[in-house]
């Protein structure tokens, strides 16, 4: 069992077949593509899965100054940039990660930290691609056969975590000697927001079965438990309640379905304080923040030692960050440190995104990465119920991770964002035609056999459905 920050490979004998395996499947999937986006996209996602799942060989260097994880990331945007298609969507997903990446410039500007702010631009620019691909995939290939697609590709780390039970493969990951099985995955966070991935594709396709659906999601949190990240359990929880709900409408006509939404919550209402119970040593110190919102403002100084053990240390982490912070002269209070300025004065990064860019990026960076999750979440919104409740609830579990770890920071967090802000916007955009189609009273169109709107004037087919 292995006690230090990073979880121990699997062996090379389990590691290697399951690998080639994998690609061999992800190339298959790919070419069954009718797109190029769709391609892209199951081939992006797919290196950045199996490189996350040999940590040994994706941080080591690349013989080009870069780590063959940063290598691969530019590749990613670099090919991306040419496949991106030029619609409308560009103009409603780009302006605030535009203006975000501007802040962020400036702040490597003024701190004289341009190598790290160039890095931090890369990693936006990761997402803005991936998500832009996401949207041309779906609209391209159909959103529910290029998701049944996308769904096998991100089983991956599920095999890997039955190998490392199988195995033996462990992490302790806490001081007091819990485990965490996360298939040789560098870290638990990411392991986990892979599984929520997970559960989001499965999620918004609409032609996979209920049971299907439900199997899927049962996985994913199980994974979870055993990956032993409580910051995930909580943020899986509303994704799995919209799962509950929308699927709970699925078979019902449309004058019962509030009954229905009924007899789900009060089953929802039932099943979560059974869960709380059993995991209530986990999240005990959890009641102690939620007691003492203002604790993070408070100085480090004056924390109790029942007070640094909140949340793993959490709550005194982002008091140290702030105190600094608001002692800062007034342009670092706008603009911040500058990108990675953490690593001049922390031994351990901040644990809450918002946290971590307000002390990086200042107000202007904190009120710009805001706006960009009231931005996408109103997109969301606008999609139209049930999948809207789908995305939303997805956002609500995103945003919640980001209160007490940083999936900004990492290449499988903006996986998942980008999944589903790029989803979201396909959704939008039909939303959006078919409104500017009834308006200009266009002829009806048969609805498709999924929950998506079509729009009267899409011209785009869904693909075949994949086995699944």
């Amino acid at each position: 069992m292995n006690s230090g920050g990073t979880s121990p490979s699997l062996p090379g004998y389990a590691l290697g077949p399951s690998l080639f395996v994998y690609a061999v499947l992800a190339i298959f999937l790919a070419l069954r593509c009718r797109s190029a986006p769709g391609a892209f996209v199951l081939i992006a996602v797919a290196i950045r899965l199996g490189m996350s799942a040999a940590p040994f060989i994706s941080f080591s260097p690349s013989g080009v100054g870069l780590s063959w994880n940063a290598l691969m990331s530019c590749l990613v945007i670099g090919t991306g940039s040419f496949i991106v298609r030029r619609s409308k969507m560009l103009s409603y997903a780009l302006p605030p990660v535009l203006a975000l990446v501007c802040v962020i410039a400036i702040s490597g500007l003024v701190n004289d930290r341009i190598p790290e702010s160039v890095e931090t631009i890369l990693k936006y620019g990761y997402f803005a691609i991936l998500a832009l691909t996401v949207h041309d995939a779906c609209r391209s290939e159909g959103p529910d056969p290029f998701l049944g697609k996308l769904l096998l590709v991100l089983l991956l780390p599920v095999v890997l975590q039955l190998e490392s039970l199988g195995l033996g493969v462990v992490k302790a990951s806490e001081g007091d000697g819990s485990a965490s099985y996360i298939g040789g995955y560098n870290h638990e966070a990411s392991f986990s927001l892979l599984l929520m991935a997970t559960l989001l594709a499965v999620s918004m396709n609409q032609r996979i079965s209920i049971k299907l659906q439900f199997l899927v999601a049962a996985v994913c949190a199980l994974g979870v438990i055993l990956a032993n990240y409580r910051t995930a359990m909580g943020a899986m929880v509303p994704m799995i309640i919209a799962l509950l709900v929308v699927n709970g409408m699925r078979k019902v006509v449309k004058n019962q379905q509030i009954y229905a939404i009924g007899v789900v919550s009060l089953a929802i209402l039932c099943i979560v304080p059974i869960v709380l119970s059993l995991f209530a040593e986990r999240f005990e110190t959890l009641t102690i923040l939620l007691q003492n919102p203002g604790l993070p403002l408070k100085d480090p100084g004056a924390f109790t030692y029942e007070e640094r053990q909140v949340m793993s240390g959490r709550a005194f982490i982002w008091a140290e960050y702030l105190k600094i912070w608001a002692e800062a002269p007034t342009l670092q209070k706008f603009v911040g440190f500058g990108a990675d300025a953490w690593e001049d004065y922390f031994n351990l990064y901040a644990h809450n995104t918002l946290v971590s860019t307000v002390f990086e990026f200042g107000i202007a960076g904190v009120s710009l990465m805001v706006l960009l999750w009231a931005w996408m979440i109103t997109i969301a919104w606008r999609c139209g119920p049930p999948l809207s409740w789908i995305f939303v609830a997805s956002h609500l579990g995103f945003t919640l991770l980001n209160m007490a770890t940083m999936p900004f920071w990492m290449i499988e967090g903006l996986v998942f964002y980008a999944l589903l802000c790029g989803v979201s916007l396909f959704a939008f955009d039909l939303a959006r035609r078919a409104e500017g189609g009834a308006r200009e009273n266009l002829p009806p169109q048969p609805s498709p056999p999924s929950g998506w709107k079509q729009s009267p004037s899409d011209k785009a087919t869904p693909g075949p459905a994949v086995g699944i």
